[in-house]
């Protein structure tokens, strides 16, 4: 990261505006090459999972604090109980179990949204346990 800073630096004290181009274009080069590379080895499934939780906690930020989280202060997991997260992952399983056997249709979207609301709910409680301090 410090030969980022260092052409993003550069490119702010450089006047040239060909030369600050550049300096851009090879930081962008850099950025995408440590993207590349921090998704080495991830399996495909796991990186499209990953998109479609991501989607849906897009969704969702819009939720009051009261919403998601049980005490009603702050925003987002981090105030969340992890009883009550549990709660909401076999909530969010009986959903997915109504998309899957809803009519017999087989709703795929509804399938693949409700599969990363549970794998969200998943992720707070792994993240809330894991900044515990112990």
């Amino acid at each position: 990261m410090n030969e980022l800073r260092e052409l993003l630096e550069k490119a702010i004290a450089v006047n040239s505006p060909t030369a600050k181009c550049y300096l851009i274009k090879q930081a962008l080069a850099l950025l995408e090459a440590d993207k590349r590379e921090a998704c080495e080895g991830i399996d495909p499934c796991v990186m499209a999972f990953a998109k479609q939780m991501q989607y849906k906690l897009d969704k969702n930020k819009h939720k009051e604090c009261s919403t998601m989280n049980p005490d009603g202060k702050g925003r987002g997991w981090k105030h969340c109980t992890t009883p009550w997260l549990i709660k909401r992952v076999r909530d969010e399983i009986d959903e997915l179990e109504d998309e899957f056997y809803a009519l017999q249709k087989r709703d795929t979207e509804g399938i693949l949204n409700e599969s990363a609301d549970v794998g969200n709910f998943m992720m707070m409680i792994f993240d809330n346990e894991s900044n515990k301090e112990i």
